[in-house]
């Protein structure tokens, strides 16, 4: 019976959306074995961080497989946040994982309704590819 598949088949993934939440989790929790709080403060951290923001988004935008959409785009936004913070302050803002970090939060900003800081960070990404390609075209004509 067509119905009892489809069940049988929603039961199956919000199990598999669990478990990879939990593992996503873990993952996040172990980056900061060391720290003495739970603070999102080291690459390792961000990295973890920014994986867990990607997957609550994308559970969220995919809102059958249940949870609390709100809560979820919540949490993945302070967790872009604090990976956009450490990313920068440790890389920089044009490194490659700093720039895909805001890319992503503009991605969500904009699912919340918020295109002004969507279109911020937007243009924060395209300044700065504008900025590495005047250094690699300035590095080339010095040669």
């Amino acid at each position: 019976d067509a119905a009892a598949a489809a069940a049988a088949l929603s039961k199956f993934t919000m199990q598999r959306c669990v478990a990879a939440e939990e593992h996503l989790r873990g993952a996040l929790v172990m980056s900061m074995k060391h720290q003495k709080d739970i603070d999102i403060k080291t690459l390792s951290s961000a990295a973890a961080a920014q994986n867990l923001a990607v997957f609550l988004k994308c559970r969220a935008d995919v809102h059958h497989l249940g949870g609390d959409i709100g809560e979820m785009y919540a949490e993945a936004r302070h967790l872009y946040d604090a990976a956009l913070e450490v990313r920068t302050s440790k890389l920089g803002s044009v490194h490659p994982d700093t720039v895909a970090t805001k890319f992503s939060l503009a991605e969500l900003l904009t699912v919340l309704g918020d295109d002004d800081g969507a279109n911020s960070l937007r243009q924060e990404i395209i300044d700065s590819l504008e900025d590495i390609e005047e250094e690699d075209h300035n590095a080339e004509t010095a040669k």
